[in-house]
């Protein structure tokens, strides 16, 4: 199966014209979060606040699943003035 996998950064979309050939879309859902965290480790140096989002079309133009990672860093003094702190949530297939 043909996916496209689309990538939306800092308010821009790229459309994938290529694809990649995939399995399943299990399969498809794993390159687009794989993806997506690769993206998102460029972010840390620079401490740049964003959310990246890898939408996943299949051969009809469909958006079939989005994997997203939203990145923000804050002080322990911003903690402290009483901003919260995002909820950590585990990761799926990670203990």
């Amino acid at each position: 199966m043909r996916f496209y996998f689309d990538t939306y950064e800092g308010g821009t979309l790229v459309r994938d014209e290529d694809g990649l050939d995939m399995v399943d879309l299990t399969a498809a859902k794993l390159q687009a979060a794989k993806a997506a965290v690769d993206i998102a480790k460029d972010l840390v140096p620079t401490m740049h606040i964003g959310t990246i989002a890898i939408h996943v079309r299949d051969t009809e133009g469909r958006v079939v699943c989005t994997a997203e990672v939203n990145f923000e860093a804050r002080s322990v003094l911003e903690l402290a003035r009483g901003e919260m702190a995002p909820a950590c949530l585990p990761v799926g297939g990670q203990d």
